[in-house]
């Protein structure tokens, strides 16, 4: 039987630790950094830190924060508030964050979803959605800036999107079992599968060799971009 993951998430306002209640009136609760602390001592999976005030406000993220939850911090942890380009995203994980969550920037621009899981890894990319009930329809929209303004977008219709970024479909294997070898310092080696049916986030599919991983039907593949900057994973 698998073991619940337990993933607590932080709002960030005005640089401390805040709870709200449908999006309104944040209630101070505390110092992020002392909360992180106690969440190690709980020994939980993982953390999501989220600042509320970055987009509203039209200021990036909060680097030196990221830095002192990176020092805290025992277990991965996520940040998201005020991210909207490749840099940035970069300089988050680089920083020691396992994660960057997208809100705001990703309904506005579905393309940085894309831009930055090629940079950093689409693995590495969370996206963070605000969603309100609709009374005609019954069903969700996707709000932003706080839950404050509506984007007419609908959950299912946005859930779509994203499920055909890391699709791919009709994989044909040379056989279901077989051993690839991977290095950096070699020329891409020989085609071992063709994908049919993908979507742009995929192009070539390269293997390279020389380390002797042997690699199952159903593993996780990493891929790196021939400039060696954008990877994903299959």
């Amino acid at each position: 039987m698998l073991r619940s993951r337990i993933t607590p998430c932080l709002l960030v306002h005005n640089k401390g630790l805040v709870k709200t209640v449908g999006f309104k009136h944040p209630k101070y609760v505390g110092d992020p950094i002392n909360a992180v602390k106690i969440f190690n001592e709980k020994e939980v999976d993982e953390l999501i830190v989220l600042d509320i005030d970055a987009s509203v406000q039209g200021r990036g993220p909060d680097f030196e924060l990221i830095r002192n939850l990176a020092m805290e911090c025992r277990m991965p942890f996520c940040y998201g508030g005020g991210v909207t380009n490749v840099e940035q995203a970069k300089k988050i994980i680089n920083l020691g964050a396992e994660k960057v969550a997208l809100s705001s920037a990703v309904i506005q621009n579905f393309d940085i979803l894309q831009q930055i899981g090629l940079s950093v890894g689409i693995q590495s990319v969370v996206v963070v959605l605000d969603v309100k009930k609709t009374n005609l329809d019954g069903g969700y929209e996707i709000f932003i800036h706080n839950g404050k303004k509506a984007t007419g977008i609908k959950v299912k219709e946005f859930v779509k999107r994203l499920d055909k970024l890391d699709r791919i479909e009709d994989v044909e294997l040379e056989r279901p079992n077989m051993r690839i070898n991977f290095t950096v310092e070699k020329q891409p080696g020989r085609t071992i599968c063709t994908l049919k049916h993908i979507t742009k986030s995929f192009k070539d599919v390269k293997i390279v060799e020389d380390t002797g991983a042997e690699i199952d039907r159903g593993d996780k593949i990493a891929l790196i971009g021939a400039n060696g900057k954008g990877k994903s994973t299959l």
